[in-house]
């Protein structure tokens, strides 16, 4: 990951204290910031604030735009495995 990669949103961010929803399902943020030494990267959430996440549990959230390929190549294949050609 570095800073200025996008991310794609699979699951929206819900904050635990105020059940407030912070992103968008298939809305892309842009990482803005890495801290290594925190092991957290910052977005900018849909409430236009800074918005730390573990890069350690990052995909729980977000998937790469290399992982977004792997997972549309593998829904292909899985639909052409069931075409059948006669």
């Amino acid at each position: 990951m570095e800073v200025g990669d996008k991310l794609y949103c699979h699951k929206s961010c819900i904050m635990l204290h105020n059940n407030h929803k912070t992103t968008t399902v298939g809305k892309y943020y842009t990482v803005i910031n890495i801290i290594l030494s925190d092991d957290r990267f910052i977005i900018i959430d849909d409430d236009n604030n800074e918005h730390f996440f573990f890069i350690s549990s990052y995909s729980f959230h977000f998937w790469s735009i290399r992982e977004m390929r792997k997972i549309k190549l593998k829904q292909i294949n899985e639909c052409r495995k069931k075409i059948i050609i006669r």
